[in-house]
């Protein structure tokens, strides 16, 4: 993979949900208001986070990150 052109990344993963298959999951587990959100097809900006150690230590999250979360 050639060096990143832009300043900042966007997500480690783009998921473009065309069936509304993950936004249907989202809404059933309570995430996501169904009035609003059913039949929806968003695409999806997932980051990846993980720890070497326990599954509820800290992770490291850049401040750039932050910003486009807050």
């Amino acid at each position: 993979m050639g060096a990143w052109p832009g300043r900042h990344e966007t997500s480690d993963l783009l998921y473009g949900d065309a069936w509304s298959m993950l936004t249907r999951h989202l809404i059933n587990a309570g995430y996501l208001d169904e009035n609003v959100w059913a039949g929806a097809t968003p695409e999806y900006l997932i980051e990846v986070k993980t720890t070497p150690g326990n599954f509820d230590d800290r992770f490291y999250i850049s401040s750039n990150q932050f910003c486009l979360v807050s």
